[in-house]
């Protein structure tokens, strides 16, 4: 059941139904059938996007007329429909996770500049800038006209990680280092040896972590350093007081305020993370939808199988 802004109720079932005013007969719409209607939501530009349980998804737009469907949502099963802060819109069908932009966006993979379609980073900056990295072609800035450059980081070209820290500062990660380009043209080598991932720290600054290492940085330095076990980082989450998550090939630990890292889960790797609301984590292991929650406790829901990203 949904309502838009012009007063109309709108019921799902069997068929798709409207019902204008209390006391009301609810009856089909007289411009598109919708069959079989199994989720719906209002968006924010007023849209109702309506899925069903075999054929794909039907969209109202917002002066009351029926629009296109996207083509490859044909014949779907639509089970979800979520709009997110960046008015991204995620279908979950069937066959998977289908991403869509309310507001104007073109296809990065069709920009000519972009030096490879084995893209590893994307970063961007408060004034609309954005950087995309590649496994072994460089970096390209994208101007917010749309102009573009290429270069190659003194950290060399297969980069691994990218991170804005404002006001000033591109951090790139490598296999060869970890390096600072500024927005005046300048670049600095801070670090020899591989840096593998990179992610925002609480209160300012950023994570990052090598073949052995975790360190802190903030404006530039280093704030802290700890040895670590050698792993493949997947994903590093940073939730302040309750410490920082890092999932890797070898699975899940968390380090503590104190530098204390606590291994809680072991092989196979754990895939993905995603903090929740309560102060605790979401995480994917093998099979296995996992939340830890502040207090420590564990509680195990069965994935679908091929999971591989929280939202």
């Amino acid at each position: 059941m949904a309502e838009t802004p012009d007063g109309t109720l709108w019921l799902g079932g069997h068929t798709l139904r409207r019902l204008q005013g209390l006391g009301g007969t609810a009856t089909e719409d007289s411009q598109e059938r919708v069959p079989q209607v199994r989720v719906m939501r209002l968006l924010s530009n007023g849209e109702l996007w309506v899925g069903t349980h075999a054929d794909g998804l039907y969209r109202l737009g917002a002066d009351g007329r029926w629009l296109t469907s996207p083509p490859q949502l044909r014949g779907e099963m639509v089970t979800a429909i979520f709009e997110d802060r960046e008015r991204n819109v995620w279908v979950g069908t069937q066959g998977g996770l289908h991403r869509f932009a309310l507001a104007p966006m073109g296809t990065i993979e069709s920009n000519p500049t972009l030096p490879s379609r084995l893209l590893s980073s994307v970063a961007a900056a408060p004034d609309g800038r954005i950087w995309v990295g590649s496994y072994g072609r460089g970096i390209v800035e994208i101007a917010p006209d749309g102009r573009s450059r290429t270069f190659t980081s003194a950290c060399g070209s297969a980069v691994l990680g990218l991170l804005f820290e404002a006001p000033r500062s591109l951090w790139i990660a490598s296999e060869q280092g970890l390096c600072e380009w500024r927005v005046d043209g300048r670049e600095i080598r801070h670090e020899d040896g591989p840096a593998l991932a990179l992610a925002p720290a609480i209160g300012g600054g950023f994570w990052v972590q090598g073949q052995s290492s975790l360190e802190r940085w903030l404006g530039g330095r280093r704030q802290s350093q700890r040895a670590i076990e050698p792993r493949v980082p997947l994903q590093l989450l940073d939730q302040g007081p309750n410490g920082l998550w890092l999932a890797s090939d070898r699975g899940l630990s968390r380090v503590d305020g104190a530098g204390r890292e606590t291994v809680l889960e072991t092989q196979p790797q754990v895939i993905s993370l995603l903090a929740d609301p309560g102060q605790g984590v979401w995480y994917l292991h093998g099979q296995h939808l996992i939340l830890r929650d502040r207090d420590g406790a564990k509680h195990v829901a069965t994935a679908f199988p091929g999971a591989w990203l929280l939202l």
